[in-house]
């Protein structure tokens, strides 16, 4: 996953279920660390 792929997957996400940006970009970070 390109990173503009990956920036409008989490817009999506954001105002798909109404969570900010943030919470999601930190969840997607954790989850690409591991």
């Amino acid at each position: 996953m390109t990173e503009k792929e990956a920036f409008s997957y989490i817009r999506r996400l954001a105002m798909d279920k109404g969570k900010p940006m943030a919470e999601i970009a930190k969840t997607l970070l954790k989850a690409y660390g591991e």
